[in-house]
């Protein structure tokens, strides 16, 4: 019962410590103090895994797939398509795009360096870094989708700091 009281407040001094958003305020002003001068040449964008020992949450049924014929439409019958992820981007800010990137657990895989495939359940840390040395913008996702939906808004945080 104690144990549990303690992880509790762990839990609870975790919350707060992400709600109080100090590592980014922080981060933010070392950024202004040691870049104020620098042009950087470039920003380099990865991502890489994070697995954990959490369960993947399940993945929710869509309604529309479930209810959608398989066969080809017929002659006059139109069928509309759900716009994309990368559709619907153009009109949302950056906090909407960020609200639509997945947080939960999941399972993840990628091919490595020599080509053999690599999974893992957990999440997927994207970076940005200016001039392969300073980490300037990260995202926290899950480990299912691939690394361009996760892009777009890592570039809008990155232009608004580097």
């Amino acid at each position: 019962m104690r144990r549990s009281a303690q992880r509790g407040d762990l839990f609870a001094a975790f919350a707060e410590f992400a709600a109080s958003a100090l590592p980014e305020r922080l981060q933010e002003a070392l950024l202004e103090r040691t870049l104020a001068d620098h042009v950087s040449g470039h920003v380099s964008r990865d991502s890489t895994a994070i697995p954990t020992g959490e369960r993947p949450k399940p993945n929710p049924v869509n309604p529309l797939a479930v209810q959608r014929k398989r066969a080809r439409p017929r002659k006059r019958e139109v069928r509309e398509k759900e716009p994309r992820r990368l559709e619907r981007r153009s009109a949302m800010s950056l906090e909407e795009m960020l609200k639509d990137l997945p947080q939960a657990c999941d399972g993840g895989g990628k091919h490595n360096s020599k080509g053999y495939q690599e999974s893992w359940t957990g999440y997927e840390l994207h970076i940005d870094a200016l001039d392969g040395s300073v980490p300037v913008s990260c995202l926290l996702t899950s480990a299912s989708p691939h690394d361009s939906p996760a892009a777009i808004p890592l570039a809008k945080l990155t232009t608004g700091r580097g």
